[in-house]
């Protein structure tokens, strides 16, 4: 018998759930269903095996649980030992360093302003303000209304 039917499964089902476990006879007929049946007995050392399995994850779960638990009151409490302070790596540190020494050579070796040569020497200084002079005299004509190209009586 290699086949199982859907009644057998259902009732080994209910034999692995121990539900079968005040049902003496049907428990002894699903017993009997796997010693006959090496396909099932397989099968049912599978499912045994599995639920060992999680039954020792359950286990693992409570042991963290508690640690978890236990550290958290050591935090509530105030008995935490702490951790040495971590150090920057000298990678860190060495760049940290070399920016600031040439930001420091950039700074001190950039001329001051009143040391820059003057962009615009004397004699353009003088240009430059005969230039505004000139346009201030033709703006003030416009606005009297004598501008370039109008007569005196306004024609």
């Amino acid at each position: 018998m290699t086949e199982i039917d859907k009644s057998t499964a259902d009732l080994l089902d209910r034999l692995r759930a121990g539900l079968l476990d005040d049902q003496p006879d049907l428990k002894a007929r699903a017993e009997q269903a796997i010693a006959n049946n090496p396909a099932m007995q397989h099968g049912h050392e599978v499912v045994r095996h599995t639920i060992r399995h999680l039954d020792e994850s359950a286990d693992d779960a409570v042991a963290i649980n508690n640690q978890l638990r236990l550290r958290r009151r050591e935090v509530l409490s105030g008995n935490v030992r702490r951790s040495a302070p971590r150090r920057a790596p000298r990678l860190v540190l060495g760049a940290a360093a070399t920016v600031v020494l040439a930001v420091a050579i950039g700074w001190f070796t950039l001329p001051a302003l009143n040391q820059l040569p003057n962009l615009v020497s004397g004699a353009d200084r003088k240009d430059i303000s005969d230039l505004a002079d000139n346009l201030d005299f033709y703006v003030w004509l416009e606005t009297r209304g004598q501008g370039p190209g109008k007569s005196r009586n306004g024609t």
